[in-house]
C-alpha cells in the first residue's frame, strides 16, 4: 500500500494544461470557524477526485476549502470541500474532495482579492459563497 496519494491535477498554466502525477505525503485541515485557525492533520486516503461521496445521517455539513500542494515546481492552489459532523472537531472521518483543476499560485496570488468561491449541495442549494480574501486572507495562510 502506497504512503501517498497519487494527484493527478490539471494544472492550468498561461496557455497550456498539464497533467503531472503529483505525491501527497502530508495531509492538513485549516478551520477557522472560531476566533483562533486551528490546523489538524488527516490521513491521505481521505483526499478524493471523486465528484460525489456518500456520508452516513443527516447531521452533516460541507465547507468550501482552499487547497494548497506543495510541488516540485512550485505551489499549486486549487478548492476542495471539507466535509464533518456538525457538532463534532474531528476533520478525519469524512473524504475530502479535492479539485483536479489547479492553477499555480504564483499566476493567481495577486488577484487573490478578486477570486471567488462557491459551494452547493447534490440538490444545487448554494451552501457558501464568497470571495477567497474574505475567506482566507492571503498573508494568513502564506506568510
Amino acid at each position: 500500500m502506497s504512503s501517498s496519494f497519487i494527484f493527478r491535477p490539471h494544472i492550468y498554466d498561461g496557455n497550456t494544461i498539464t497533467t503531472p502525477d503529483v505525491l501527497i505525503d502530508n495531509v492538513y485541515v485549516a478551520d477557522s470557524r472560531g476566533k483562533n485557525l486551528s490546523v489538524s492533520r488527516i490521513t491521505n486516503d481521505r483526499l478524493t477526485t471523486a465528484p460525489e461521496i456518500q456520508v452516513l445521517g443527516y447531521d452533516t455539513i460541507a465547507e468550501a476549502a482552499i487547497l494548497l500542494i506543495a510541488a516540485g515546481a512550485g505551489m499549486l492552489m486549487g478548492i476542495a470541500s471539507n466535509h464533518k459532523y456538525i457538532n463534532q472537531e474531528n476533520p478525519q472521518l469524512f473524504s475530502k474532495p479535492i479539485s483536479r483543476q489547479v492553477w499555480r499560485f504564483q499566476h493567481v496570488a495577486d488577484h487573490w482579492e478578486y477570486l471567488s468561491m462557491q459551494l452547493s449541495c447534490g440538490t444545487g442549494e448554494m451552501i457558501q459563497n464568497g470571495k477567497l480574501a474574505e475567506f482566507a486572507p492571503i498573508d494568513e495562510i502564506i506568510p
